[in-house]
């Protein structure tokens, strides 16, 4: 009967958080479709950069605390005072860390003297929301590996429904193209007060806050950042670099709403990832991984493949319904980009999902390296590519650099634990 709950606990996680991701992507859509609607594609091209190295910020901000609270807190599942100090000690570090990055963002932006100010101006707006956004990733994390999947859930789509909201009021309010990236600040703020207020009401556990544990985070998130770091720097490596080599806003706004597609297609796969994560850690604590892993592919191995290449033929029959039905023509063009990234994920699925095996089986400098390793090849194809073919140059890298981090992650797991992915 234990495991019938269990089973059905994690199916209904699963069913929860896919939801999310559905809300989290249709979120992504209506503010792209808002900013298509109300201004031109070079506002859309701003937003997309600012969004870009608003991500990247935030692993900084953040210094991978985030993904520490979720691996201690799996660990320690089932000891309520270890977590609640676990996750107050996380949210004083982060608080910190990002108080004195963000300000330190803000004065070396105050100081740039380029000719792009628009874009500048944006991402000034965008900072502010920093320290709320690294306290969530930290709440979140806490969420993913207490395995309360349906909080997690929740409050991931919330998120994005209250960008959207705010996206749409500012631009119904009349707001110049500048200042949209204000939503990120909106957001972030009710969404950090909804789930303090949440974690204190429900009780999930005692928050208290623990010198040993700040250590432990910041010898975690130290190690681990670097992989984080470059992990969200090669999901948004093409536009930053579309941005610094292209510079046409016009043309980078139609590859960017292209290539949401895309995201909403890895982060189908990132879903898997954070269920599976919890798992990784306790079967490795167990030594049964092997046997775990070799079982779940022999279960799920080809339903999930034809899966995987059913939705990326109904992703791209999507984008292009959607741009004829918003009389948005000149974005069809983004198809091409689109098809390339989006094939590559697919053949890369697999390698995905596992991701994060070594911060989950605490050996984050191990998932630094695989990372540093495949931004690092991202970056320089798309420097090149982008000089020599533009957006379709800047696709193409993206998808090359998923091959490269398929490779690596599995040679590193053959030698390093004996585990075949």
């Amino acid at each position: 009967m234990g495991k019938t709950n269990e089973r059905n606990a994690v199916v209904q996680g699963l069913i929860l958080n896919y939801a999310s991701i559905g809300i989290l992507s249709v979120s992504g859509f209506i503010f792209n479709i808002m900013i298509m609607l109300f201004y031109d594609a070079s506002v859309l091209g701003i937003f997309n950069q600012v969004y870009s190295w608003y991500i990247v910020f935030s692993q900084i901000t953040v210094l991978g605390i985030q993904a520490s609270v979720t691996k201690y807190s799996a660990e320690f599942q089932d000891n309520e005072e270890e977590n609640g100090k676990i996750i107050g000690s996380a949210l004083v570090c982060t608080a910190i860390s990002a108080l004195v990055v963000s300000f330190l963002i803000e004065c070396v932006l105050n100081v740039i003297s380029v000719e792009r100010t628009q874009l500048i101006d944006s991402i000034k707006l965008a900072v502010l929301a920093l320290v709320f956004f690294s306290l969530n990733k930290v709440i979140l994390g806490f969420f993913n590996g207490m395995s309360k999947m349906n909080a997690y859930a929740i409050f991931q789509a919330l998120r994005y429904l209250l960008i959207a909201a705010g996206i749409v009021g500012l631009a119904l309010w009349g707001c110049q193209g500048t200042w949209i990236t204000l939503c990120f600040l909106i957001a972030e703020s009710v969404l950090f007060l909804i789930s303090m207020i949440y974690l204190f009401t429900c009780k999930i556990v005692k928050i208290r806050c623990s010198g040993k544990w700040m250590t432990n985070h910041l010898k975690f998130g130290v190690k681990i950042i670097p992989s984080n770091f470059v992990l969200e720097l090669n999901t948004k490596a093409d536009v930053i670099c579309l941005g610094i080599l292209l510079k046409d806003d016009y043309l980078i706004g139609i590859y960017s709403f292209a290539l949401l597609f895309a995201e909403g297609f890895y982060q189908l796969f990132v879903v898997l990832r954070r269920s599976l994560n919890p798992v990784l850690t306790q079967q490795y604590m167990k030594d049964m991984l092997g046997e775990y892993w070799n079982g779940l592919k022999a279960k799920v191995g080809k339903p999930f493949y034809w899966g995987v290449f059913g939705g990326y033929l109904a992703l791209l029959c999507g984008y292009y319904v959607l741009c004829n039905l918003l009389g948005k023509q000149e974005y069809i063009s983004g198809i091409l980009p689109l098809a390339i990234v989006c094939c590559s994920i697919a053949l890369n699925a697999k390698y995905i999902v596992m991701g994060n095996l070594f911060s989950q089986i605490g050996m984050p400098l191990e998932e630094s390296y695989v990372n540093v390793v495949t931004v690092v090849s991202n970056v320089g194809l798309n420097l090149i590519c982008i000089i020599l073919w533009g957006c379709m140059g800047a696709a193409g890298a993206t998808a090359v650099s998923y091959f490269v981090f398929s490779a690596i992650i599995r040679k590193k797991a053959n030698n390093k634990i004996g585990f075949e992915i």
